[in-house]
């Protein structure tokens, strides 16, 4: 066993080597610690953040344009509503091919949006049976949905799809109101 000193600890030579070990373990781990600390910001982190905002403002901006062609369709569809249709059915084909990486990612939004103007056009010159075919293109018929099905069926004198419809409508509505009193609550 080791001699103990008021100065120094003898230790016995067996733990030579385990200490030596001990200190470099304890030596690295130290290092470690101080390369782990990291004062500057993580500038991959900081690329990548400000990449994904710049994709986002890139697609903010493609559907901004689409709303924009949108709206000047809809005032054309007041003068001309048979070319204007003309033109969305062209704009659904582009917008079926569309390889564009932005635009890809809003395509279901734009193909939704043009069905449901194209079935709004065909009820505006009274083509019912049409507007109903373009609003089966997606499997909604709630909300603004379920009333275009209705007005076209009332003008088909459908009264019994209609009201279908509306009774579906009145529900929805019912349930939307009941959980708003309840949050209020």
């Amino acid at each position: 066993m080791g001699v103990i000193n008021r100065k120094t600890v003898v230790l016995p030579k067996i733990y030579k080597p385990f200490m030596k070990k001990l200190q470099k373990v304890t030596f690295l781990f130290f290092l470690l610690l101080i390369s782990c600390k990291n004062d500057k910001p993580d500038l991959f982190f900081d690329k990548e953040h400000e990449k994904m905002h710049q994709e986002d403002e890139k697609i903010s901006e493609a559907f901004t344009n689409f709303e924009n062609l949108l709206n000047k369709l809809y005032i054309e569809s007041e003068k001309n509503p048979d070319k204007v249709l003309r033109k969305v059915d062209s704009l659904l084909i582009v917008n079926k091919n569309e390889k564009d990486k932005y635009i890809s990612q809003i395509k279901p939004n734009i193909n939704r949006s043009l069905h449901s103007f194209k079935a709004e056009l065909f009820y505006k010159i009274g083509k019912y049976k049409e507007s109903i075919n373009e609003l089966n293109t997606e499997d909604n018929k709630t909300g603004d949905a379920a009333i275009a099905y209705a007005a076209n069926y009332v003008k088909l004198k459908d009264f019994k799809s209609a009201n279908h419809l509306s009774t579906a409508l009145v529900l929805v509505m019912a349930t939307i109101m009941r959980s708003e009193i309840i949050m209020k609550a």
